[in-house]
């Protein structure tokens, strides 16, 4: 007697139409910190030589543009919930690559200026629909799809950063910086064609599941609309997720971009440093993912603690590492590998988690104007004590009581809410008025 045929538990149709978004989104996340902040590790030598710009005058476009985009945030936000995160996530992309080119041309001050200035702008618009898009096509799966995503982003640092110290002396600045530039630009335009809004547009649901998901019973539907910065701000939650990824995300500000300078100022020979860098990467890659795994296996808050502990550990190994004691080195730069894979990961994930996938896109926005304004300082908080102390010592002790702080904040950060009550009592207070 024949076995009965199994019937398949997912999709092929999710995978068909996932999959090619997935590359992108993955494209968009390996080139992020690189434009963004890592760059600074060749930008930063090479200016200082060729313009004869300071430290200072480098970063400060980048400062600049962070401020800047703090309220922008709130822009991009609500271009997600009015166009929908697949055209902001696809004409972020292409800008992405198109304000690089003016990195790339450099020719004065003032176009590297608008250059550098605009892409954490844009590449914040670049994040937020990335992760609305991820939001959108899974759900018991979301740890997991924002950890492989988001772990590109520390490995783009070893291989993006030996591409262009190699590609400056056999081919230039220009041609260098241009390649990657066009490569942004293209998979920006390739979107319009690859990627959906929502499963459910091809027919299929989230984590290509064959029926409709149980309903999610934190927010009531009909009220999520009108979700408003008080209903979100007056419970602790907010401003401790605030502060927990704003310090997460100055960390990724204040460290990588000036790798260079750091192992060459302990005594670290060349082939050290390209050690420690490729450590930092791959194997802060594969804790970043590890977040994700745990994040769906035992609870986003579970996940943040644990990287938020270890981010505070290897502030202190960055702080006191030194040629006698490397394995200090070791253990902060995989630390802080993982933070920054991972910090992109759970704040979306922890959004979710608290406040419910129906309310996403309208307390995301939120949450990431206030997530931002300390990365804003990041560049000028280092570049400023580095040239007034000579020495990165300063920026890096003051960072082990700053990630102390993102810690307690972690542990404290525990109740989910429903942000759609508030609403109704404030309608129930009205009708009764």
């Amino acid at each position: 007697m024949s076995e009965p045929l199994k019937m398949p538990t997912r999709s092929r149709k999710f995978f068909l139409f996932m999959i090619p978004a997935y590359i992108l989104w993955l494209i968009g996340q390996y080139f992020f910190p690189i434009f963004a902040t890592d760059q600074l590790n060749v930008v930063l030598p090479y200016m200082m030589e060729a313009k004869g710009w300071t430290a200072l005058q480098v970063a400060n476009p980048n400062s600049i543009g962070r401020i800047i985009g703090i309220p922008l945030t709130l822009v991009w936000g609500t271009l997600i919930i009015k166009l929908g995160a697949k055209r902001v996530f696809c004409i972020s992309l292409t800008l992405y690559g198109l304000f690089e080119v003016l990195v790339a041309l450099a020719s004065n001050y003032t176009m590297f200026s608008i250059g550098f200035g605009a892409l954490p702008i844009i590449g914040t618009a670049l994040l937020m629909s990335t992760f609305s898009l991820i939001n959108n096509w899974f759900r018991s799966w979301r740890g997991t799809a924002l950890g492989i995503v988001t772990c590109v982003s520390p490995m783009s640092n070893a291989t993006v950063i030996q591409y262009m110290q190699k590609g400056l002396v056999s081919m230039g600045y220009f041609q260098t910086f241009f390649i990657l530039a066009m490569i942004v630009t293209v998979a920006g335009l390739l979107g319009f064609l690859l990627v959906r809004e929502t499963p459910e547009q091809v027919g299929v649901y989230p984590d290509g599941a064959l029926t409709l998901p149980p309903p999610e019973k934190l927010a009531n539907e009909d009220d999520v609309d009108k979700i408003r910065f008080r209903h979100l701000f007056r419970h602790k939650e907010a401003w401790l997720h605030c502060l927990t990824f704003g310090i997460m995300t100055f960390a990724l500000c204040v460290y990588p971009g000036f790798f260079v300078t750091r192992f060459t100022e302990l005594g670290f020979t060349p082939a050290q440093a390209t050690a420690f860098t490729y450590g930092y990467s791959f194997l802060g890659a594969g804790l970043s993912l590890i977040s994700g795994i745990i994040d769906d296996k035992l609870g986003t808050r579970k996940a943040t603690i644990l990287m938020a502990s270890l981010y505070f550990l290897g502030t202190i190994g960055l702080r006191f590492g030194s040629v006698d004691h490397p394995w200090m080195i070791w253990f902060g730069i995989v630390s802080l590998g993982g933070i920054v894979g991972a910090s992109p990961n759970l704040n979306p994930s922890m959004a979710t988690h608290i406040y419910g996938k129906k309310s996403f896109n309208r307390v995301y926005r939120f949450l990431n104007t206030g997530v931002y304004i300390l990365p804003a300082l990041a560049m000028t908080y280092t570049t400023g004590l580095y040239d007034l102390s000579g020495s990165l010592n300063l920026p890096y002790l003051l960072m082990i009581p700053i990630s102390g702080i993102c810690l307690l904040c972690t542990i404290f950060m525990k109740k989910k809410l429903d942000l759609t009550a508030d609403i109704e009592a404030e309608l129930k207070v009205k009708a009764k008025k």
